[in-house]
């Protein structure tokens, strides 16, 4: 394997910047304006092709056997987004060998690019698929694209699993096992494209190439790369903070002005390293087969007009950012999103879901308490969230296991509090006379009556409806039982995975933050749904919810989140600014 070094890498992007910022903003438009929106239209027009209102992980089995032509579609675009994913790092990856060949050219670099998809096999295609799936960890290290930007496990799912310490370590564990294998498998994707090796050999052969230690050196490689990429991320955001610190003190408009040239100097510094990470990682991968590749045809441009091109196109892009930064500065923290307290609990305060630590909470003054409702035995309403009782009470049986007398004899211990488990009854004649409005999540198992939405509508829809309390409900049939039985009322869909907007008459969606983007509140604006974000516990999460503009946050931490809502508010510019940090994407 030739030896090379950051160092040398560094150089050559250095020398011919102007080179690699063309190839990366090339691609990234393409994703950007083509490709990203194109794979949404379609998975939304085939779900409405195939009168499917919503495609959640909670209902594949349901699509696969109630709608098997629009499942063999999906599987054929998710295919061609795999494809387009192989194109990409193709595209990139012979784009850098031609410039550190000094014979880059974009349309001899697009023509071989889809030559290598041309020649692209089902088992490579498995391979790729490996990679997202299994290696994601590691191999985003090297390759990061905005093609599997939501392919990731759910910051709840996280919270679940690090909440015990054996499933943390086991979970650890795969981790660090998917980032060596993903080290050892690094060479695969070059090989499949540089050297056009079958999958079996590639996989082989990267395998050897990362024997004897040498995934190590090249892991140390990259982690230099990634250091060396954090300070100087740090560096200028520093000297932009510093600068705007002393222009706060300006006469207005003048710190407003100011920040928002320092806003933008801070995104194009981003990207430019991002960019600078992406070469010198990606070099270090395509290092030992810096022999092979293509012979390109096209000369390279004259080095003054290509700088001029590329100096053009940063001045265009910057001058495009400028309006937004200017209007985000100037109107930060707009709106004030609902506040909502989370199964009634604020840091800990009380057992969820009891009246003792609703009363706690209400003095707070949340929007909304979150809490959830499971039906009994005996066809009534008991304040639970889990489907089985041990976790709080130590009984392990369910809730329609017992009868609701049964149930609110038991007592719910939780972070040193006790309380007795509450009826629906009792917890909204309590929060009725706190004048404390309630969102009502309806929880459903298969042991559910068919009677269950009509039963709860006809005990509770006047009174829910007489307080403007909300309803919302993991299962859609729910959602449209509400809908149908009692229009008046207001219920939204939860949904843990943001994968397509889906097409329902649902009065609001409650998303899981971490999976959340502009484009889905975008959607929801248009569509008039308003989004509350699920469950929002740190103070990174609740200041990028804030920035995107949600209309409700639901939250363990609801003191916190008020704290975070007045700096958001802060007027300081510099404040602003380093609240936008949180929206930088890694």
């Amino acid at each position: 394997m030739p030896h090379t070094t950051i160092r040398q890498f560094n150089a050559e992007f250095r020398t011919h910047w102007w080179n690699y910022v063309l190839l990366f903003t090339g691609i990234s438009i393409g994703l950007e304006v083509i490709f990203i929106p194109f794979f949404r239209l379609l998975a939304t027009y085939l779900l409405h092709l195939g009168q499917v209102p919503v495609f959640t992980l909670t209902n594949i089995t349901m699509l696969i056997t109630q709608h098997p032509l629009v499942s063999l579609a999906l599987v054929g675009e998710l295919l061609l987004i795999l494809i387009i994913g192989y194109w990409q790092f193709a595209f990139l990856l012979l784009g850098i060998q031609a410039i550190q060949q000094r014979r880059f050219s974009f349309g001899s670099i697009l023509d071989d690019s889809w030559w290598a998809v041309r020649r692209l096999r089902p088992a490579a295609l498995l391979v790729l698929f490996g990679y997202i799936l299994l290696l994601l960890p590691g191999a985003s290290f090297v390759f990061k694209t905005q093609l599997f930007a939501k392919v990731h496990v759910p910051e709840f799912i996280l919270d679940f699993i690090f909440s015990g310490p054996l499933m943390a370590t086991a979970y650890s564990v795969l981790f660090i096992g998917a980032m060596f294998i993903g080290l050892r498998l690094v060479y695969v994707l070059p090989l499949l494209i540089l050297d056009q090796r079958s999958a079996s050999q590639s996989i082989k052969t990267s395998w050897q190439m990362t024997s004897r230690g040498q995934w190590w050196v090249l892991l140390k490689q990259i982690l230099g790369a990634a250091l060396l990429l954090g300070l100087m991320l740090i560096a200028v955001i520093v000297i932009v903070i510093i600068a705007q610190v002393g222009w706060d003190r300006l006469p207005q408009p003048f710190p407003l002005y100011l920040a928002t040239v320092g806003l933008t100097i801070m995104e194009v510094g981003h990207s430019l390293l991002g960019m600078w990470f992406s070469v010198v990682t990606l070099s270090l991968v395509a290092a030992p087969f810096s022999s092979l590749g293509y012979n390109f045809s096209f000369s390279q441009p004259p080095r003054g007009k290509m700088t001029s091109l590329v100096v053009g196109a940063l001045i265009i892009l910057g001058l495009l950012a400028i309006p937004s930064n200017y209007f985000y500065l100037k109107n930060s923290g707009g709106a004030r999103p609902l506040l909502i307290s989370h199964r009634g609990v604020d840091d800990h305060n009380g057992v969820q879901n009891t009246i003792p630590a609703l009363k706690r909470t209400a003095k707070e003054h949340p929007d909304y308490v979150e809490m959830d409702i499971h039906e009994t035995k005996d066809h009534q309403f008991v304040v639970m969230h889990d489907e089985n009782l041990k976790k709080l009470t130590g009984v392990n049986k369910k809730p329609h296991d017992l009868t609701l007398t049964q149930l609110t004899r038991l007592t719910a211990r939780e972070d040193g509090h006790e309380a007795p488990v509450a009826s629906f009854d009792q917890y909204l004649t309590a929060a009725e006379k706190l004048h404390q409005k309630l969102l009502v999540e309806i929880k459903t198992t298969p042991a559910d009556s068919p009677q269950l939405v009509h039963n709860f509508l006809t005990k509770y829809a006047r009174r829910l409806q007489r307080d403007h309390y909300e309803l919302h409900s993991l299962d859609y049939g729910v959602v449209q039982q509400v809908r149908h039985q009692a229009p008046a009322l207001k219920i939204g869909y939860i949904q843990p995975y943001n994968l397509t907007y889906p097409n329902t008459n649902a009065s609001f969606y409650s998303m899981e933050y971490s999976t959340l983007d502009d484009s889905f509140i975008l959607l929801s604006e248009l569509h008039h749904q308003p989004v509350y974000a699920w469950t929002v516990n740190s103070s990174d999460s609740m200041q990028r919810m804030l920035f995107l503009g949600v209309n409700g946050v639901i939250t363990d931490n609801l003191s916190e989140l008020r704290s975070e809502l007045k700096d958001y508010h802060d007027p300081n510019y510099t404040m602003r600014i380093l609240n936008y940090l949180n929206n930088f994407e890694g």
